[in-house]
């Protein structure tokens, strides 16, 4: 009936190692709320115990591209995206639950909010982009349209606002969605941003971007200035608000952020970057 902080091992010390199958590809590894993990990979997922040992393990039913193997956990379903399908699992068993049509491959993190699993997907051959929703523990679509916008990263607030990013081009310019649960759009803010950018929600319920480095209110005002320090990587937001971005190529430097974007401290990790 008491907390109390878990042993840590000295720096830097291995506690286990695993091989992954195959290990060339990237990986999708979730936190059970036990303390499992759950790993993913082109070939296999696992549900590993603290100490490295295997639960169960068991074919990823993956055929074709790798795809993006965004996943989460859902009750007691684990829901996986493998190219252009959503898959759930029995998160004690590992065991196929269901299997539902994306109808595109799967572009966008997997996102959990009011009781659905939301996507979006693009047909890589003739478009459209679609946005989607299941009942994570059957895989029902709960409701789906076409949008006119490719949808990356997606975010959600605690009470339902769904951040989505829309990577610009050069001659294009790139927004910040805000979506009610069902889908419709509530608002549309350019920032002109490049590529896929990452985005999380704050302790305030701001959206916050790394690429730019932006913060935008549930209404689609920018709170904060866009910065300077771009970064295609995930960032770590702390309870204080403060958030740690990562370079990427050149610019390989961990920064500490304040909620406004100034630098509170920076440490150079080397030439690249890829987390």
């Amino acid at each position: 009936g008491m907390c109390s902080p878990l042993p840590r091992p000295d720096e830097g010390s291995i506690l286990w190692t695993r091989p992954l199958e195959p290990p060339e590809h990237g990986t999708a590894v979730l936190h059970e709320p036990g303390g499992d993990l759950i790993v993913f990979t082109s070939a296999r997922a696992e549900r590993l115990r603290r100490d490295g040992s295997v639960v169960w393990s068991v074919p990823a039913f993956l055929s074709g591209n790798l795809g993006q193997l965004e996943s989460l956990i859902a009750g007691d379903v684990v829901v996986t995206a493998q190219y252009d399908e959503m898959v759930g699992l029995d998160l004690e068993s590992g065991g196929e639950i269901w299997r539902a049509e994306a109808g595109g491959y799967v572009d966008s993190t997997v996102l959990g909010i009011d009781g659905l699993v939301v996507v979006s997907s693009v047909n890589l051959m003739s478009g459209p982009f679609m946005l989607r929703a299941y009942e994570p523990g059957s895989g029902n679509e709960v409701w789906g349209f076409e949008v006119d916008v490719r949808i990356g990263e997606m975010a959600a607030t605690a009470d339902g606002i769904i951040y989505a990013s829309n990577g610009g081009q050069p001659d294009a310019p790139g927004y910040v969605l805000g979506l009610l649960p069902d889908g419709s759009e509530l608002f549309r803010t350019e920032i002109r941003n490049w590529g896929r950018p990452w985005i999380a929600v704050d302790g305030s319920g701001a959206a916050v971007l790394t690429y730019p480095f932006v913060r935008i209110g549930p209404s689609g005002e920018i709170l904060t200035p866009i910065g300077e320090y771009m970064s295609q990587m995930e960032a770590v937001i702390s309870p204080d608000g403060s958030i740690v971005i990562v370079g990427d190529n050149a610019d390989a430097v961990l920064r500490w952020l304040g909620r406004d974007g100034e630098v509170r401290a920076e440490h150079p990790i080397g030439d690249n970057s890829l987390n």
